[in-house]
């Protein structure tokens, strides 16, 4: 496995762990890196919800459908920066947005439900702070 652990502490996600508390958390729980295109589609509109994406380079746009069926782009992600765990941390199983490559980019995606059975104070912390810090925003 790629050692990306340079890159996970600067999220939300592990902010606070030592490198190798994140390679133990991610050796536990199922994970997979996907390598994307510009302009692929990484997450569309309906489809299941079951990861948390965190971007280990590249650039996403997340979309939303207004009521005139026009897309909007509603934020900008880089790398470091994580996704979806919002929609699933409300219980949302059906994406309402869509994340879309804007250049090359590589995504690791950890699975929503074996992150929290692992019950790690930390993680559920940083989520919820993570969760609080967007909603500041808007």
């Amino acid at each position: 496995m790629i050692d990306f652990c340079h890159i996970l502490v600067k999220t939300s996600l592990f902010s606070n762990f030592e490198f190798e508390e994140i390679r133990k958390i991610l050796r536990s729980i199922k994970i997979e890196i996907k390598k994307y295109k510009k302009d692929d589609i990484v997450i569309d509109f309906e489809d299941d919800l079951k990861n948390i994406g965190i971007i280990l380079s590249g650039e996403l746009f997340i979309t939303k459908i207004d009521f005139d069926g026009n897309k909007n782009i509603i934020a900008t992600l880089e790398t470091s920066d994580i996704f979806a765990e919002s929609l699933l941390y409300a219980g949302i199983k059906k994406s309402p947005i869509c994340a879309v490559c804007s250049k090359e980019s590589t995504i690791l995606f950890i699975n929503y439900n074996d992150l929290f059975n692992l019950n790690n104070l930390n993680i559920s912390n940083n989520i919820i702070n993570d969760l609080a810090n967007k909603n500041i925003i808007l």
